[in-house]
């Protein structure tokens, strides 16, 4: 079924800290992934935002006129509004008022498809909406499209009170959900588990590698924010003969809402629980340099320690240059053909050589039982085992607990 798609006039308030190629390439994206278009774009340069309607009384007057030349029902301001702002521009304009941030929250309702999921998005939404959207306005006579959509095709709750009430009862509902992800994660930290979480900026690839590496089949596509749902697999190190834990995760972007990223600490808390980050980007993006830093940026602020990976996708491309030292540095893979995934996957095995050691232990067989016992409950797995005068046994374990096993028998060698 072909989708009518919204006419949207974007309105970019033009600041010394903007990159207005950059910015609105990404503008036009996003509003594209919400089922919309772009017929025109009105810029205004400024040394800051104008705290009354963004851009100024007169230019404000100028968009008011370009609406009612061309019919244009959502205009979308590439600045944060507040609720005066919001109040003055609608009512100057006449038509729906949204920014970048509506945008993004909207195209997160469009593609949430759990229950945990859409619970978060429309925390989101409506912290949003009761910090920005001006009280007592009439949102019904503006109809349906972007911007009033909740999660499920469900119309955006805009009543304040009624707003207010469901908050609560979201946040009680998704501490719920987080009791349970924690009971399941300290269950993968009981029994040694590796984690690696795939993270990046959205569309970098990061579904698509994150089927090809553990034979899922999680929905992948050529779309910003095609995943919000956080996934979890077993992947196989052969060559050690263990299994890890990969997750993927959330894309990224820049000037993620803060709202969202509260309402997604449940998910990203498996990104803050990691034992290891793959940073997956777009090799053929020209904005890729700014989309690392975004990628990287959020994950300081999230307060990340582990170790990353930072593993550029999409070079079957070739659209793109790199060097031999890059790629002793970094992994350069394509997910849609495999090429070079055996490097990634080599890089993978040393992270985790990192954290468990090969160790051998001697013990009486009297004592036999219970080193199995143990090695059980603290070590990955038992490698070999040999019957002489004593036992001898080789285990894979994790470098937390070599001092416990130090304690109680004799150690042979470990490497």
């Amino acid at each position: 079924m072909k989708i009518e798609l919204e006419k949207i006039l974007v309105v970019f308030v033009e600041t010394p800290d903007t990159d207005i190629d950059y910015d609105l390439e990404e503008i036009r994206r996003l509003v594209e992934t919400a089922n919309g278009t772009v017929v025109d774009v009105v810029v205004q340069k400024r040394p800051t935002i104008d705290n009354l309607c963004a851009v100024g009384t007169g230019k404000l007057l100028e968009i008011a006129d370009l609406v009612q030349e061309i019919g244009i029902e959502t205009v979308l301001f590439n600045c944060q509004l507040d609720a005066v702002q919001r109040r003055k521009i609608a009512d100057t304009l006449n038509c729906r008022v949204l920014d970048r941030i509506d945008l993004v929250l909207d195209i997160f309702a469009l593609h949430a498809k759990t229950g945990e999921g859409k619970k978060q998005v429309e925390l989101a939404q409506l912290r949003y909406t009761y910090a920005t959207k001006p009280k007592n306005v009439d949102y019904s006579r503006q109809g349906g499209g972007i911007g009033t959509r909740g999660p499920g095709e469900t119309r955006l709750e805009t009543d304040k009170r009624i707003v207010r009430d469901k908050i609560t009862r979201l946040k009680r509902e998704l501490a719920e959900l987080q009791k349970n992800r924690d009971v399941a994660r300290q269950k993968r930290t009981k029994n040694n588990m590796f984690c690696i979480a795939l993270v990046g900026y959205t569309n970098a690839g990061k579904s698509t590698l994150f089927n090809k590496l553990t034979n899922a089949d999680i929905y992948a596509d050529d779309k910003l924010f095609a995943t919000l749902d956080t996934t979890t697999r077993k992947l196989c190190l052969h060559e050690l003969g263990i299994e890890i834990l990969l997750s993927d995760t959330v894309g990224f972007i820049k000037n993620l809402p803060h709202e969202l990223i509260e309402a997604f600490k449940s998910t990203l808390d498996e990104v803050v629980n990691a034992d290891l980050i793959l940073n997956v980007c777009d090799f053929c993006d020209k904005n890729v340099d700014e989309h690392i830093t975004v990628t990287e940026g959020l994950l300081h602020d999230m307060r990340v320690a582990a170790p990353v990976i930072r593993v550029y996708n999409k070079i079957d491309q070739e659209d793109g240059v790199f060097t031999e030292q890059f790629c002793e540095e970094y992994a350069f893979v394509s997910a849609k053909t495999g090429k070079n995934l055996d490097k990634l996957m080599a890089k993978i095995t040393n992270h985790v050589l990192d954290r468990y050691k090969y160790a051998t232990y001697q013990c009486s067989y009297d004592n036999y039982n219970q080193f199995v016992k143990l090695a059980n409950s603290y070590a990955v797995k038992i490698v070999d085992a040999s019957f002489r005068e004593q036992c001898t046994i080789e285990i894979l374990v994790d470098v937390r607990f070599v001092d416990l096993f130090n304690s109680q028998y004799q150690l042979i060698k470990i490497k």
